[in-house]
């Protein structure tokens, strides 16, 4: 009698029988989803602090709002996180998209045995991302209209089992550190992305192809698949994304198409092959204590702003008008040394950090009553190693600086140092070469100054 309960609450919830609060006040699940979640809270101990939130999954307080546990395994949880997702992709962030404007990629990544190294893995290839995004935004425009959407997924696959897989999943889990040894039983974690990506003006070949570029040139490391056109992209999007955030803990007899996810769920199947309980208890320890739920599954790659296109288009335009190279170095150093340095009445001079073109950072003292900046005289560095040029000039002579002085070749550049030791600063090799560059013009034009 309950199965045949459970069968009739399944329909009526597929047939869209119950509004959405009332669907909200159902504690059933349907029989294939509560037995995930048996499955799941048999695999934890009785005193694990994971079950007593899945035990109380479902109960509807006193006034009238359910409890949800979070586990993205639990059933109930991970509906509830992908329809908010499904929400989210259709009315905002692919909206008024075609099937022609979106695809579907998936990136395969390194696999690990130890489950606590898969986060290094997946933070690496977010920063790889990012900076494979920005470096294709620097060489074509094209990709300003690119976004992704992406869900981490995890994937498992014993020794044994890897024996006896096909010929293209050997040939892609060797390209991706997948290890020589080890016992039959023993579990390798295989973490990939699933990503839902607006093309703009790109195409598949053209996405997968840079991809494969940037390192992601592993055998079928890169899938990217274009949207069913006999479909609504609603439905193409619902069908993704439901299939990101499967959190399914069985293995699958033959790979599930991702656009045609739903309706493969709905097949009914006698014997389901679960994971091993060990595994399921680790990758939910791992989901919920060492990351926070489905809060860290979620990836994304907006489009470049318009905002910053207009202001990157104006300082390349301020830089072509620039007619005086001098007077723009002052005033950018002197903008800089305006906004770090702040004037104290108490003080003669302020000392700050500064980062050298040595790429160490030293302490510089500025004259706060000056406030020029590098170019300044009233600067004194107290480690003349970092941003001088040495000389062969005698220590013993002393020559003030003049820079109405043009200097016509090194040696003269050498002659005016201020600085003891025989050094030159930088801002006085830079205002020497300027000057230099400035006799020259005027020598060839037949004018002095």
């Amino acid at each position: 009698m309950t199965k045949a309960m459970d069968e009739l609450r399944a329909a009526m919830m597929r047939t869209k029988q119950f509004n959405w609060w009332q669907r909200r006040e159902l504690r059933w699940l349907s029989p294939k989803n509560e037995e995930q979640r048996q499955v799941v809270m048999g695999a934890l101990s009785a005193d694990h602090k994971l079950m007593t939130r899945m035990i109380r999954c479902g109960e509807i307080s006193a006034s009238n709002n359910m409890f949800y546990c979070g586990v993205p395994l639990c059933p109930r949880c991970f509906m509830r996180e992908r329809g908010k997702q499904t929400r989210q992709a259709i009315r905002e962030t692919f909206l008024d998209t075609d099937n022609a404007d979106v695809a579907f990629v998936t990136i395969l990544l390194p696999a690990r045995t130890d489950l606590s190294e898969v986060h290094d893995v997946i933070e690496k290839e977010k920063r790889r991302l990012r900076n494979f995004i920005l470096r294709q935004r620097s060489l074509d425009s094209r990709w300003d209209d690119f976004q992704l959407v992406g869900f981490w997924e995890m994937g498992r696959m014993s020794f044994g089992e890897f024996q006896n897989a096909g010929r293209k999943t050997k040939l892609a889990l060797n390209s991706l550190e997948f290890p020589f040894i080890g016992e039959d039983d023993e579990t390798v974690w295989l973490p990939h992305l699933h990503a839902i990506v607006s093309k703009g003006r790109l195409t598949e070949k053209e996405i997968a192809r840079a991809l494969r570029n940037d390192g992601h040139s592993a055998p079928y490391q890169v899938d990217v698949r274009p949207f069913h056109t006999y479909r609504s992209v609603a439905k193409n999007l619902q069908n993704v994304t439901r299939y990101s955030l499967k959190f399914r803990i069985e293995n699958d007899r033959e790979q599930l198409d991702p656009l045609d996810f739903i309706e493969a769920d709905k097949e009914e199947v006698a014997i389901r092959d679960w994971w091993p309980a060990k595994d399921i208890k680790a990758y939910a320890e791992w989901l919920c204590i060492e990351r926070p739920g489905f809060q860290s599954l979620r990836f994304v790659l907006s489009k470049r702003d318009a905002n910053e296109n207009a202001g990157k288009a104006a300082e390349l335009q301020g830089n072509e008008t620039t007619e005086n190279i001098e007077s723009s170095f002052e005033r950018s150093l002197c903008r800089q040394s305006d906004e770090n340095v702040s004037a104290d009445p108490g003080e003669e001079y302020s000392k700050i950090k500064v980062h050298g073109i040595c790429d160490v950072d030293f302490d510089a003292l500025f004259d706060v009553t000056d406030r020029v900046g590098y170019v300044s005289d009233s600067v004194r560095y107290n480690n003349v190693l970092l941003d001088t040029n040495w000389t062969s000039r005698p220590r013993s002579s002393s020559t003030t600086f003049d820079t109405d002085l043009p200097p016509t070749d090194a040696a003269s550049v050498v002659a005016i140092s201020t600085y003891a030791g025989n050094v030159v600063s930088l801002s006085e090799r830079l205002r020497s070469i300027i000057d230099r560059n400035r006799a020259n013009d005027d020598q060839r034009r037949g004018t002095t100054r």
